[in-house]
């Protein structure tokens, strides 16, 4: 399966055109969806349900082949009774 998924990737790879980044300042929106699972101090955690939320990207693009983007995104879940929050903040280069 491993190998059908990667043999997948590299047949849409070749598929695309060469693209560009845009150059200057832009803004972006973001919607994620995220799973919060794990084993914490050797002890299984509590089910946590999936949830999703909102966020923003802003970036500037110094040139076709290189930008810097800051991403900011949070999401609402629920667990035993009690809301949780959880925020990603990053910089991301591209």
């Amino acid at each position: 399966m491993k190998k059908l998924v990667i043999a997948a990737a590299v047949m849409a790879l070749t598929l695309v055109s060469q693209s560009y980044a845009r150059e200057g300042f832009y803004l972006g929106l973001q919607i994620p969806y995220n799973t919060i699972g794990g084993d914490f101090d050797n002890v299984k955690m509590p089910e946590v349900d999936a949830g999703s939320g909102f966020g923003f990207i802003a970036g500037y693009g110094f040139s076709p082949a290189f930008s810097l983007e800051l991403d900011w995104a949070g999401s609402g879940h629920s667990s035993a009774g009690a809301n949780i929050g959880f925020g990603e903040f990053s910089l991301n280069g591209k």
